[in-house]
């Protein structure tokens, strides 16, 4: 299994690689192409395009929990998968994968943590199996939450 973080809350400093506070990591593992989270931005995808690894070319997108800096950055991602089906690029339809709690409202001193972005309107890009049972991902690699 290879592992890479997108981005987290800590960069080396002078690196080209931004950070944020927030999580998304990239796995690779028996084949299968594996999106873990997507950060609060962009800045994911950013660092994902200066890693070289294609965002659109994933089997599995998992949403650990529906909190704002694991899942905003879903926003910015759904936007490059119209853009890319509108200049014809080629992009697969992940499987997204979260407990279904993921989609419940949630706020903290009155504001909104919780997602952006519904169900139906993912529904739009994405395969979604919500679960509160194990998921294997692949042969060796099961999410659970």
């Amino acid at each position: 299994m290879e592992l890479t973080i997108l981005v987290d809350n800590n960069t080396i400093s002078g690196s080209c690689y931004g950070g944020e506070s927030g999580l998304s990591c990239y796995l690779q593992c028996d084949g299968k192409k594996i999106l873990l989270d997507t950060g609060r931005t962009d800045m994911f995808m950013k660092n994902a395009r200066r890693l070289g690894i294609d965002l659109l070319d994933v089997d599995s997108l998992v949403i650990s929990h529906g909190h704002y800096d694991h899942t905003w950055g879903l926003q910015p991602l759904v936007q490059e998968y119209i853009e890319a089906s509108y200049e014809k690029r080629p992009w697969k339809k992940a499987k997204l994968i979260t407990h279904p709690d993921s989609f419940l409202p949630k706020e903290a001193g009155g504001k909104n943590i919780g997602m952006i972005l519904g169900e139906s309107q993912l529904q739009q890009t994405f395969d979604i199996k919500k679960t509160k049972e194990p998921v294997w991902l692949t042969k060796h690699l099961v999410f659970f939450r």
